[in-house]
């Protein structure tokens, strides 16, 4: 699994990455996958663990 980068806001080091289903089984299984600062709670989430990590690691002067 990739690294994750500092956060791009508070530049915390204390970022989580973290599986959950938002409905709680209500409406069958879905998981979604979100990348954390523990330190100001900036947050991205996606359906895949690589797609919330590449979200999370992606900087403005990446160019993408």
């Amino acid at each position: 699994m990739a690294e994750l980068k500092p956060c791009p806001f508070c530049g915390g080091k204390r970022v989580r990455i973290y599986a959950y289903d938002p409905f709680d089984g209500y409406q069958g299984n879905l998981t979604v996958h979100r990348v954390h600062c523990t330190d100001c709670s900036a947050q991205v989430q996606k359906d895949k663990v690589m797609d919330a990590i590449e979200a999370w690691n992606r900087r403005a002067e990446d160019g993408k």
